[in-house]
């Protein structure tokens, strides 16, 4: 784009709507949109590097954010805020919506969730900027205007999907309120570094997923299986298989994490079965984060290669994935 636009919401018909509610409304002194559990996509605009921002007015319990390089409602990036989580680690969170799936729980930490103050119960300004494979992510009150120089609360140095261009929208999960769409060339500086991803010792980066092939994880580590396979049309677990190495001592530690139901087998014989799936916001484990060391396991085997099996159930739209080292 080589110019700024301001997009209104009194004529939806600039919209693809995917959403259960999207209707203009006058909400808090402004004209806007009021949108509920779903997504809304510009039609006839695609953007590469691109700045986006919109004002947000929502409850404690609401999800908002914006949608970016959208092939179409199924496969797309996005940011969002949570109120609820104001303050926190999660309280900015990148996802990559892939099969219509949200991947959050394969997309956690510093390289892709931000601290920042939330506000809620009055219009607060979310903005983004895109360059390349890189995000920067700005949140704050829209009742003052934003700092000269403010650094960002997230920047994504690699977004997951890797798509050159899309369409941008808005999404939420629960009911807010957005006004002020505005979408034009990159126009902020800030640092392209993010967090680094770094890969821990004996991470097991490569695996036979049957029906497909050889899938490989991601760069935090995990492989996320909604990048290889439908949630909505598959049955039964995913089954994984590689070959492992047990040393001349015949110990070894397996640690790992997943979403969101796990068997393990070492030569077809179980050695693991457990679960862990999204329960709250308690604490972190109450989030079914998929994180290394969250389960381990202690083997005692002849020393040479052994088969290890993983089979994975999806039981929630949140994360279907698994990450495992050995030690």
């Amino acid at each position: 784009m080589t110019q700024s636009a301001v997009f209104p919401f009194t004529n939806l018909e600039l919209f693809e709507v995917y959403a259960q509610t999207a209707e203009p409304v006058e909400w808090q002194g402004r004209d806007g949109l009021r949108l509920e559990n779903g997504l809304i996509l510009l039609k006839n605009l695609l953007a590469g590097d691109v700045s986006l921002q919109v004002q947000i007015w929502c409850t404690e319990a609401a999800y908002p954010g914006l949608a970016f390089r959208a092939q179409d409602e199924t496969a797309h990036e996005l940011v969002y805020v949570q109120p609820h989580t104001s303050g926190q680690w999660d309280a900015i969170q990148y996802d990559a919506v892939m099969g219509g799936s949200a991947n959050w729980q394969c997309y956690m930490g510093p390289a892709y969730q931000g601290v920042a103050e939330i506000p809620f119960g009055a219009w607060l300004t979310l903005h983004a900027e895109v360059r390349g494979q890189q995000m920067a992510v700005w949140v704050w009150p829209s009742s003052r205007p934003l700092p000269a120089g403010t650094p960002p609360q997230l920047v994504v140095s690699r977004l997951a999907h890797g798509f050159a261009s899309g369409r941008v929208g808005l999404w939420t999960y629960k009911p807010a309120y957005f006004s002020d769409l505005r979408v034009g060339p990159p126009t902020t500086a800030f640092a392209a570094e993010s967090p680094s991803v770094t890969p821990a010792p004996g991470l097991m980066t490569d695996w036979w997923l049957e029906g497909v092939g050889h899938v490989r994880v991601e760069e935090n580590g995990t492989l996320n299986l909604s990048r290889f396979l439908s949630r909505a049309s598959h049955t039964g677990p995913a089954i994984l298989t590689r070959e492992i190495v047990i040393p001349p001592s015949g110990e070894a530690q397996l640690r790992f994490g997943f979403s969101d139901e796990l068997e393990l087998l070492i030569d077809d014989q179980p050695i693991f079965a457990g679960s862990c799936r999204f329960t709250g916001f308690a604490n972190r484990a109450a989030r079914g984060y998929i994180e290394l060391g969250s389960h381990e396991v202690h083997i005692t085997l002849a020393p040479g290669v052994h088969k290890l099996t993983a089979r994975l159930g999806v039981s929630e739209p949140f994360g279907w994935g698994l990450v495992m080292a050995m030690t």
